[in-house]
């Protein structure tokens, strides 16, 4: 099993690939919006919030291939997160990745990112 990442790893790893603040505000909000959920649904919150705060880890890298949004983040994260998230990652650009979202984790990352701007 993976150790998961503290949050302050997870925002380290963050704040050295996203440097556009409004992406990285982006990716607080749909944290606190997985957190919120995970609460509400009695899921993990932990492994929820990881999921949010990292969905668009590769954004800035993707951007002008759109296609690779959720496959690089794979590569970026290796085996620093559980796998649940890096396909929650892959399933939220379910219509460039063909990963389609299957779990509540990642139908709600899908929300909260939709909804968070």
């Amino acid at each position: 099993m993976v150790k998961l990442l503290s949050r302050e790893e997870a925002l380290n790893i963050l704040s050295r690939n996203i440097k556009r603040k409004n992406i990285f505000n982006h990716s607080l909000a749909v944290e606190a919006i997985m957190r919120s959920l995970a609460k509400y649904l009695g899921e993990n919150v932990e492994i929820w919030g990881l999921a949010g705060l990292l969905h668009d880890i590769d954004f800035e890298e993707t951007e002008s291939n759109p296609s690779q949004h959720g496959l690089i983040a794979e590569k970026i994260l290796g085996d620093n997160v559980p796998s649940e998230i890096i396909r929650a990652i892959k399933a939220h650009n379910f219509e460039n990745t063909n990963i389609n979202p299957e779990t509540k984790m990642e139908k709600a990352l899908i929300a909260a990112d939709a909804i968070s701007g």
